[in-house]
């Protein structure tokens, strides 16, 4: 899931860098605490590297569930095998993802059963 060209990364970041800078500027006036240029420049570099990590993890569990699209069981997923992740997902923030899925026409993952298991066939 590579950016098409270093142009696109190149852009991706600075609006990443940009959003860090007001985020971190608006803590700073509230706490008055100061965040240098550098600082800003190493979280944005930490986020971009979390991102594009993240962002493998769900392509793979996508295509190992042999499907071309991420769904917010994915990303569960992905919270879930990462603990802090998990932590910070609140059951309406998970609710809210499966809800913009379905509005956008995707229904949500559902076990599918193994076509190799011997009772595939049957229906409950």
């Amino acid at each position: 899931m590579e950016p098409r060209d270093d142009s696109d990364k190149g852009r991706m970041k600075a609006a990443v860098h940009f959003a860090v800078g007001k985020i971190l500027t608006r803590t700073q006036n509230d706490e008055q605490v100061r965040f240098s240029k550098a600082t800003i420049a190493t979280v944005t570099e930490l986020l971009m590297n979390q991102v594009e990590s993240m962002a493998q993890d769900l392509e793979a569990f996508a295509q190992h569930a042999k499907r071309s699209t991420v769904s917010p069981d994915d990303v569960l997923l992905l919270a879930r095998r990462r603990g802090a992740l998990v932590r910070s997902m609140h059951t309406d923030t998970r609710t809210h993802m499966r809800t913009i899925f379905v509005q956008h026409g995707h229904s949500p993952a559902r076990k599918q059963p193994h076509p190799q298991h011997p009772n595939a066939h049957c229906t409950a």
